[in-house]
């Protein structure tokens, strides 16, 4: 085996940004030769035969929300809607709405000016950059606020957020019970609606994005991709983001925020440039993901395998720095993650999302098998599963890496080394998250499967015949019963 690693003993399944996906120290991974390259399609085939082989249909869609099937008609001719991304969120959301409710009387006002105002952050409270009240009453009355939010948690999210201007979309990947769930399955779910209404772009957000340097109005950052064309050819921009946080912010973080940019005038200057991944808050060009729009004939999407992490870097691998660029001069601020408090409802949800989650990694931890080169032992050949699964039960080998199970630790483990073939692949044989890294060539073939969604990847393994895809998508409308 060609790939050579070695456990992070700073591994923090609960620390800051950069902590909690690496469970392999990232300097020490190093894939080599064809046997590397084996082990790494290895693993992506063997994520997707897997789900093939259960009873999930990933090309089967529900959505649900109240007047959902007039969307398409009520998105044209508006600015780019916020697709809010979320999961056990709700009551912190609705908190930080009031506690910004609060301020907003205090000031006697109704609104705050834009985006750009940082008012909001006057007393530490982290307050998301979405709520309608943060954009400009121009903006606000012309541009679409959706949060999604997986259907069993649906319900909680129309109550809890009932009043704020916001838009709650529940979606399903398969048919219940046998939905798909992860990081990616969401962002897939999501990029799919807003090609199925035929809504050109759309900014996805993380639900505790708090602000944007040098950002006051959205529209102004979405004029930087008009006329950027795609280095090499004649394409459009596929995606616009910013320079990505690594940490979590506390309230006196926040607090300087407000310190540092009240009466300050917010001013966007300079092009977008080359980036190596984006993720937090990104502008999409969602029609590029269709193959009646690209140069490559293929309906790309983000990858619903990669499933506990790595799902906003690794469509940005793959795509490469020419199609994914960056505003650098803005910084994204993120708050903390809380998740909601414990009710007999919200405990049932919850527990049965936790359920289905825990099938769903047993099912892929079963069918990967990843071997390395420990080089902690020696550059002994070991299997990774057994060696993450002694050390977390024998030992304290990890800080606090322990406190995970250790399925989640190994498949995060199998994204990783994707991720980095990804890295190399492209053409930069830097670390995944030195911002000097140049990604320019196209999107590289090894890993094309997990991305492309116009045909049937490994039918022969599957015993498929079949070779085109063909979507299953359903607008429920919840009007008349929320439940």
């Amino acid at each position: 085996m060609a790939i050579s690693a070695r456990l992070n003993t700073f591994y923090d399944p609960e620390g800051a940004i950069f902590q909690k996906y690496s469970p392999l120290v990232k300097s020490s991974v190093i894939i080599q030769g064809n046997d590397g390259a084996n082990t790494i399609e290895q693993i992506a085939q063997q994520r997707m035969v897997a789900i093939a082989k259960t009873s999930i249909n990933l090309y089967i869609l529900n959505f649900y929300g109240d007047n959902i099937s007039s969307m398409a008609e009520t998105e044209k001719g508006r600015q780019p809607p916020l697709a809010i991304i979320s999961t056990g969120r709700s009551e912190w959301i609705k908190s930080m709405y009031n506690a910004g409710n609060s301020i907003l009387t205090a000031l006697g006002k109704r609104r705050f000016n834009n985006i750009g105002d940082v008012g909001p952050f006057v007393n530490g409270d982290k307050i998301p950059l979405y709520f309608p009240y943060r954009l400009s009453q121009q903006d606000a009355n012309n541009r679409g606020i959706y949060i999604f939010v997986q259907a069993a948690e649906y319900k909680i999210y129309v109550e809890d957020l009932a009043g704020t201007g916001i838009t709650v979309i529940g979606y399903e990947v398969g048919s219940n019970p046998d939905f798909m769930l992860g990081f990616g399955a969401c962002r897939y779910a999501v990029a799919k609606f807003f090609n199925h209404i035929n809504v050109p772009k759309a900014w996805f957000l993380d639900d505790n994005v708090l602000y944007i340097t040098n950002v006051d109005e959205f529209y102004k950052f979405e004029a930087k991709m008009t006329n950027v064309r795609v280095i090499g050819n004649s394409e459009p921009l596929w995606a616009l983001g910013a320079h990505g946080t690594n940490m979590y912010m506390a309230q006196t973080d926040v607090v300087k925020i407000y310190n540092r940019f009240n009466n300050r005038r917010v001013s966007l200057r300079g092009n977008p440039t080359p980036y190596n991944f984006l993720q937090q808050a990104v502008f999409w060009n969602v029609d590029q993901l269709k193959k009646e729009n690209n140069v490559q004939q293929t309906n790309f999407n983000y990858s619903p395998y990669f499933v506990n992490s790595g799902e906003d870097l690794s469509i940005s691998y793959f795509l490469g720095m020419n199609r994914c660029q960056a505003l650098t001069q803005c910084d994204i601020c993120k708050g903390s993650d809380k998740i909601n408090s414990s009710t007999d409802d919200r405990e049932q949800v919850k527990k049965a999302l936790t359920t289905r989650k825990e099938q769903i990694r047993q099912r892929l931890k079963e069918s990967t098998q990843i071997t390395i080169k420990d080089t902690f032992n020696n550059n002994k050949d070991t299997d990774l599963w057994k060696l993450f699964d002694d050390y977390q039960r024998k030992t304290q080998y990890y800080k606090k890496g322990f406190k995970e199970p250790a399925n989640i630790t190994y498949l995060k483990a199998g994204e990783q080394l994707l991720l980095k073939w990804m890295v190399d692949e492209n053409g930069a044989n830097l670390d995944p998250d030195d911002e000097n890294s140049t990604i320019n060539n196209i999107p590289p073939k090894l890993l094309n499967p997990l991305f492309n969604f116009s045909t049937l990847q490994y039918q022969d393994l599957m015993g498929l015949e079949n070779e085109e895809i063909e979507y299953s998508i359903g607008l429920l409308d919840t009007s008349i019963n929320a439940g």
